[in-house]
């Protein structure tokens, strides 16, 4: 019979179950470092970026500019209410 649950079958449930677990758990894991890693990595960049402003690498303009760069994040630009294009 297939499902005989007599004898030493029963772990097996228990294997099963742990093993879900532990899998969900590493999914979870998983996604958290990954949303960690995005969020420390734009964090970092914006203290270089002060950190350059500070020494006096780059202006105020500059700054402002690089900085909304950042937080809209890659491949997305502000849109420019001057008429000023580049």
């Amino acid at each position: 019979m297939m499902w005989d649950w007599s004898g030493s079958s029963w772990w097996w449930w228990f294997v099963m179950s742990g093993g879900m677990v532990l899998f969900w758990g590493f999914v979870a894991w998983v996604v958290l470092q990954a949303a960690r890693s995005d969020r420390a990595s734009a964090d970092g960049s914006e203290a270089i970026l002060a950190a350059r402003f500070a020494r006096g690498e780059i202006d105020a303009e500059e700054y402002r500019q690089r900085l909304e760069v950042l937080r809209l994040g890659p491949g997305r630009r502000a849109s420019r209410t001057d008429g000023a294009d580049h």
